[in-house]
């Protein structure tokens, strides 16, 4: 059995955490690797109250805390160290960083949140911080329509920024910046995972389409479609493109070359979308790019 995977995406709001941590699930499950993503507070009674919190105003200090203790502490119970146990991805939108974020900017002390949550909560194998200028982060939750809550008040992102950029140096964790598109970060979330180590090696990429190194997509423009001369039995595709940027891509497989067929058939990548956008599947220095065609209707 695999071994678990532990990744947390931390950072202030409008920073784009949610989508962040959809696109890395989907880019591990795009390597075959099961990514369950789930966010604190969690849907549980206890985060119910913390949400409802955001918008009715929020408890007072100590209440607050204890409610996130006891969320949290039922999150790993139920989710994070079965799915862990079980050598499942997980990652997480906020952790108890954002505790020692939100809650040390109303006065605890950080240090002390972080030995209360460590006592019962698993440190994640790689904790990924976007960071984002308050400025433009309250640009960003007024562009999607939302009115700033005590949560997202600016004096109060500010702090919290602090505390997150002051974990910089921990061994596991790595700041992202995100002033960038959706695409970008997404690229070096994923470049962070590879080089933690915690991404799959190519080969196993290959041996999970049941394809070979050797398999080759013909034809000197690649990116405009070629011919594929083997297709796994899943339908995933790994073709050899030397000088081009490796990707994944969601495409169409059409003509004779059928899932798990070895007859050659036209791989079209004019429509072809990335899954995620920009997302390597392989080393920096490898040549290979790994194609997973589209269902057909």
């Amino acid at each position: 059995m695999s071994q678990g995977i532990f990744i947390v995406i931390e950072g202030i709001d409008g920073t784009g955490k949610s989508t962040q941590v959809r696109l890395l699930a989907e880019w591990f499950a795009a390597q075959g690797r099961e990514g369950i993503a789930s966010r604190e507070p969690t849907d549980g009674p206890w985060g119910k109250k913390l949400r409802d919190s955001a918008a009715s105003g929020r408890l007072a200090p100590t209440e607050e805390l204890e409610y996130f203790l006891k969320d949290r502490r039922q999150h790993v119970e139920e989710l994070i160290a079965p799915a862990l146990a079980a050598g499942k991805v997980v990652i997480l939108d906020r952790y108890y960083f954002s505790t020692m974020a939100y809650q040390g900017a109303r006065g605890f002390d950080p240090t002390e949140i972080r030995r209360l949550n460590e006592e019962f909560a698993p440190l994640p194998d790689l904790l990924l911080i976007l960071d984002l200028e308050v400025s433009a982060a309250h640009q960003r939750i007024g562009a999607r329509g939302d009115a700033t809550n005590e949560f997202e008040q600016r004096e109060a992102l500010e702090r919290c920024r602090q505390i997150f950029l002051s974990l910089k140096d921990e061994p596991f964790a790595r700041v992202i910046p995100c002033n960038d598109s959706i695409a970008a970060v997404a690229a070096l979330l994923q470049q962070a995972v590879r080089q933690a180590g915690l991404a799959p090696p190519i080969s196993d990429i290959l041996r999970l389409g049941g394809c070979a190194v050797g398999d080759e997509l013909a034809g000197e423009e690649a990116e405009r479609g070629g011919v594929i001369d083997r297709v796994g039995e899943d339908g995933q595709v790994a073709v050899e493109i030397r000088d081009l940027p490796v990707a994944l891509f969601k495409s169409q497989l059409t003509g004779d070359g059928g899932a798990g067929g070895r007859e050659q058939g036209q791989l079209d990548l004019r429509h072809a979308r990335s899954l995620p956008p920009t997302a390597a599947a392989a080393s920096e220095s490898a040549s290979l790019l790994f194609i997973r065609p589209a269902e057909t209707p």
